[in-house]
């Protein structure tokens, strides 16, 4: 109940914060027109683009888009902290809500989906979700959802988030920065960053498919 009452209250907020922040909504990746606008709006204009970011990718917006987005207005480095913090925030908002509210309704209406999101996760759950979110594609949204449907303890869920953000937001972040301050040696760096996230999803996929075969031999040799 404390958590449903929570939620109804974040609810409101977001009606409340609703016009304030659509029209950076919509703006999100225009730099120009946000910089102006934070010269016109001030502190609050700062508020106001965390709450449009936060909920930018509550509803599933890429990510990627905040990396740029903050390392364009705060530089490499503050842009990465903001936009990770952003992501996990949103990232626990959508676990907790298909955790203590969805969750019997999403296994009824994505039952496939779902199951095989279980089969992949259930063992070694904090290598196979740090391994989607190293990876450069898939739903953002949809992860967080599954993985709370189907229990993946928040902890693990939280601290592979944390982690596998990192690479792809530094990546978005240096090039923000990069184009700031017009400095090409942030932006060729943002690419060998994008190069070593690929080389660490390719090497977790690969344990995770040598995991399986073992796995199948167990179950073919006990039966």
């Amino acid at each position: 109940m404390k958590v449903f009452k929570a939620l109804v209250f974040l609810a409101v907020i977001a009606l409340l914060v609703t016009d304030a922040i659509e029209p950076i909504l919509v703006r999100l990746s225009d730099e120009n027109w946000i910089n102006s606008y934070l010269q016109q709006q001030g502190m609050i204009g700062y508020v106001y683009v965390v709450l449009a970011t936060f909920v930018f990718v509550l509803i599933g917006g890429p990510r990627q888009v905040n990396g740029l987005l903050y390392g364009y207005l705060f530089g490499a480095l503050y842009g990465l902290v903001f936009a990770v913090l952003v992501s996990l925030v949103a990232a626990s908002v959508n676990y907790w809500i298909a955790h203590y509210l969805l969750g019997h309704w999403l296994r009824a209406h994505f039952f496939k989906k779902i199951n095989q999101f279980h089969q992949f996760c259930q063992r070694k759950p904090f290598y196979k979700v740090l391994t989607i979110r190293l990876f450069p594609v898939g739903s953002n949204l949809l992860t967080n959802v599954f993985c709370g449907c189907i229990n993946i303890r928040y902890v693990s869920f939280i601290t592979a988030s944390a982690i596998g953000y990192i690479p792809q937001t530094l990546m978005f972040s240096l090039m923000g920065a990069g184009i700031n301050a017009l400095n090409n040696q942030l932006m060729y760096l943002s690419f060998v960053l994008f190069g070593v996230s690929m080389l660490l999803t390719h090497y977790l996929y690969r344990d995770h498919m040598k995991s399986k075969l073992a796995f199948l031999k167990d179950d073919i040799v006990n039966e």
